[in-house]
């Protein structure tokens, strides 16, 4: 069962990695943006650091779990490879995971993505990633292979209504994955 799957993630990442996540639930609302915020381009330079602890944060949670990490898109890590769009999916533009692994145990391929805000879960590039990478199989057991998405606490409704919308939300290879707030 689905449930049961991802029941305990948020734990077991937290002792592995000393990071609180959680399986993306949308019971809780998206908090507002606080008066004072930076300035965008401070914004930007923020979304940046944003980006690469999440992509650490995934990254130490893929190992957690047994899976080797093979590639992620953090200085001094080799490259995750470019997935090819040859059915022309959504924007029908290539994509690259942020986080590239395998697990040993089903024998398939890992892949992780990283979405730093609530608007990011919705645009056309994050919709097309979705759909590509979950619908990829892996060569080694000819399975589907696995995808996990995190974002911080205050994009989990954003990213599950566009799974919901994208009839991938509860599939048991997709896997959202939220910092606690």
């Amino acid at each position: 069962m689905v449930t049961e799957r991802r029941s305990g993630m948020g734990e077991m990442l937290a002792r592995a990695t000393g990071v609180g996540l959680h399986p993306a639930r949308s019971e809780q609302p998206a908090s507002e943006p606080v008066k004072g915020d930076p300035p965008v381009e401070n914004a930007v330079q923020g979304q940046d650091q944003v980006r690469l602890e999440l992509t650490d944060k995934l990254v130490r949670y893929f190992r957690s779990k047994g899976f080797e990490v093979r590639a992620a898109r953090l200085p001094a890590q080799a490259q995750p490879p470019i997935a090819r769009n040859d059915v022309r999916i959504g924007d029908r533009e290539d994509k690259q995971p942020d986080v590239y692994g395998f697990d040993p145990i089903q024998q398939v391929a890992v892949r992780g993505i990283v979405k730093t805000s609530a608007d990011e879960c919705v645009t056309e590039h994050t919709r097309t990633q979705l759909l590509l990478f979950s619908q990829m199989t892996s060569t080694a057991s000819n399975k589907r292979s696995l995808l996990y998405i995190i974002v911080p606490a205050e994009a989990r409704d954003a990213l599950n209504n566009t799974l919901k919308e994208l009839s991938l939300l509860g599939k048991p290879h997709v896997v959202p994955l939220a910092l606690k707030s």
